[in-house]
């Protein structure tokens, strides 16, 4: 069956195209909130955002565990696309983003460890 593997591709395609748009919007939504002081809601969204676009990662094999998720800027391989480096920015954006926020709800210790990769 050649069809196969071909439809296959496409709806794993269409799938991380989708799973992408749910992750910008989980950040999208975080930035917003953030804004408007929502805190609470904001870190569920960034905690949703984190868990979409390492399951994007995950998806592609661009990183092979969480911790290299978090060291997406400094340690992960070499992006070989435009699109794959804009995934690595966003996963950093989220940490980053996510760390100041918690920091802001007098988390310091969680904040530390987000924004310097050693969150489990």
């Amino acid at each position: 069956m050649l069809g196969a593997p071909v439809s296959q591709s496409l709806i794993g395609n269409q799938a991380q195209i989708m799973a992408q748009m749910l992750a910008q919007s989980n950040l999208d939504q975080a930035r917003l909130h953030k804004t408007v002081q929502n805190f609470d809601l904001a870190l569920a969204s960034y905690e949703q955002a984190k868990v979409n676009f390492k399951y994007i990662a995950d998806a592609r094999q661009l990183v092979p565990s969480l911790s290299e998720a978090k060291n997406a800027l400094v340690q992960a391989r070499t992006p070989e696309t435009a699109e794959e480096e804009v995934l690595r920015q966003r996963i950093a954006e989220v940490y980053f983003e996510r760390g100041e926020l918690l920091d802001k709800l007098g988390k310091s210790d969680k904040a530390q460890a987000s924004l310097c990769g050693r969150e489990h």
